[in-house]
């Protein structure tokens, strides 16, 4: 029941699906997910290769239908809607089509990097698809954060409701907006980055400037990454005073208006 309570508060929030109609509809679809296939490579004793189709349900590939049709673009959005939800499959291997635009955030908080992208940007790109609004690693923080203050909890209200207006009571000083919907820095759960990199490669040096650039990047946007920030400016060779001053110049106050 958690687990549906969960689901059902994020298709409320995040997709405005609120009737039950909608939502069993919704549920019908996400439970009746066919098997995919997966084309396979096979090379055989006596040297010649076969390409042999597997079926899978716990990992899907995205961006390999041709959108252009009406039965792939339905593919694609089937896809998604299944993959932010609790069930299978629980794995998603997409091309580049997948890094903008769309949201992955309902239950993914990890993302495994095939290749590096060519700048900052992108590499944003692709994590700004599980970092997103009352995404998972947000509930994963305020369920730790407040943990030991659900006395006042009452059963005829969702516990994300009661969470969300704790944390908002909690964090009433941040006049931005982000917290605690977008962003939060208490709590140990976060979002993970895997980059398989061999030792001694170019795409080690790569993935090393990326990170640097991808810290300057976000100071601009005054959301930026701690550790990869106080890394990259250490290395600068810039004073505090310096470091102050470009903070001042570059950053961009995205923070809603405020008449008051």
């Amino acid at each position: 029941m958690a687990m549906l309570d969960e689901y059902f508060y994020m298709l409320k929030h995040c997709n405005g699906v609120e009737k039950i109609k909608d939502v069993s509809g919704l549920m019908d679809e996400v439970l009746s997910v066919q098997t995919a296939s997966v084309s396979t490579d096979l090379q055989h004793r006596d040297g010649h290769i076969s390409t042999e189709k597997m079926r899978c349900q716990f990992a899907v590939p995205y961006g390999e239908q041709k959108i252009s049709t009406e039965q792939g673009g339905n593919r694609m959005t089937n896809i998604r809607t299944i993959f932010n939800s609790p069930f299978r499959p629980f794995v998603l291997a997409s091309t580049s089509i997948g890094q903008e635009g769309l949201d992955f955030h309902f239950y993914c908080r990890k993302i495994f990097h095939w290749n590096l992208p060519h700048n900052a940007i992108d590499l944003e790109q692709r994590e700004g698809r599980i970092n997103r609004y009352k995404g998972l690693v947000i509930r994963h923080k305020l369920a730790e954060i407040f943990a030991d203050e659900t006395e006042q909890f009452s059963r005829q209200e969702s516990f994300w409701d009661y969470f969300f207006s704790k944390a908002e009571e909690r964090f009433s000083d941040d006049k931005s907006g982000i917290k605690p919907f977008w962003y939060l820095d208490e709590g140990s759960p976060r979002i993970e980055r895997f980059v398989p990199i061999h030792e001694l490669s170019k795409d080690m040096s790569k993935y090393h400037q990326l990170q640097k650039t991808l810290a300057l990047y976000r100071l601009t946007f005054g959301q930026p990454r701690q550790e990869e920030l106080v890394e990259a400016l250490k290395e600068s060779g810039l004073t505090k005073d310096e470091i102050s001053e470009i903070r001042k110049t570059l950053l961009i106050n995205l923070s809603p208006y405020n008449r008051s």
